[in-house]
């Protein structure tokens, strides 16, 4: 498959991955309840990577440290809430994404946005987008009651100022009304194919900008263009929420690293009229290659867990 890009890539000037030795205080309201720490082996290991701001640790009940990107490629974090029988979304058009799997929990949704607000990319796919075309993947707009934080923790990690907003699309279907296209001051990245490309070039009119990444004509090679994000775009934190087949092909390539999973109490159950995905989709394997999770963290909230994942695989 021969990749080629339509638009120039230029490395951003902001962005930088590192953590600062002079922690200047950032008021973080934080959600109503806290989180209660039940297990987090980063509290007696420590290890490389950017220490999350003190401020926001105490919020959190712990480190949450960015280990170091390698090979070449970006740190991978997959954000999902799933319910207590492993749905993901209830397929149903007034019920549509993740929040109603939450029951738009306040300890979910903040978290949401300190991952967003530590990512130099947050990555979607087409049906995440066609579902909720009026969200941005920014912090504030998941949790506006500390946007202002989130902005003072992007500044201090010297990230930029918003993500770069990136979508993965075989068919190029993206909603011209998606919101983010109306923002002048995004930067979106999207992958597909040439059809694909050629789709969006005809249907989307964005005022932001916006860089087409061309793989082929049959399909996304998801590694290559984790590469060009690190190597191209400066992202050495990418964050992925969605959707379940896009979650599946990752884990597929072997380029997940850390999963952060929100366990609600809802049971959603299945409706054979109209499918609910789970949390991985459309990706398969058998007991000898199938990727494992050792847990890193478990915290609670209510009824909700809140658990932190590292990824391996086979050899």
């Amino acid at each position: 498959m021969s990749d080629t890009v339509s638009l120039p890539l230029k490395k951003p000037t902001e962005g930088a991955f590192l953590s600062m030795d002079q922690h200047s205080p950032i008021p973080v309201r934080g959600p109503a309840l806290p989180f209660e720490t039940l297990f987090d082996a980063e509290t007696s290991a420590p290890g490389q990577g950017v220490e999350l701001h003190p401020d926001f640790a105490a919020v959190y009940g712990g480190p949450m440290r960015l280990r170091p990107p390698t090979d070449g490629l970006p740190l991978l974090a997959m954000n999902f809430v799933t319910a207590h029988d492993g749905r993901v979304a209830f397929n149903h058009p007034d019920h549509r994404g993740g929040g109603p799997i939450s029951g738009f929990d306040d300890n979910d949704v903040w978290l949401m946005g300190l991952l967003r607000a530590r990512a130099d990319a947050v990555v979607i796919g087409e049906g995440t987008l066609r579902a909720e075309p009026s969200h941005v993947n920014t912090p504030d707009d998941i949790y506006p009651g500390d946007g202002g934080a989130f902005a003072a923790l992007r500044r201090h990690e010297n990230r930029s100022t918003l993500p770069i907003f990136s979508y993965i699309t075989f068919a190029g279907h993206l909603p011209r009304e998606a919101r983010v296209f109306s923002m002048e001051d995004a930067h979106v990245v999207v992958a597909t194919t040439r059809a694909g490309a050629r789709r969006i070039r005809a249907t989307v009119r964005p005022a932001c900008k916006i860089d087409i990444l061309e793989f082929g004509a049959s399909g996304v090679n998801l590694e290559r263009y984790a590469r060009i994000m690190a190597s191209e775009y400066g992202v050495e934190f990418l964050l992925c929420e969605g959707g379940a087949t896009l979650y599946g092909a990752l884990l597929g390539a072997g380029l997940v690293n850390e999963p952060y999973i929100t366990r609600s109490p809802l049971v959603v159950g299945e409706n054979p009229d109209n499918p609910r995905p789970s949390l991985v989709e459309g990706t398969g394997w058998l007991p000898d290659d199938a990727p494992r999770m050792k847990i890193l963290s478990a915290r609670k909230a209510g009824d909700y867990l809140y658990m932190r994942y590292r990824a391996t695989y086979p050899a």
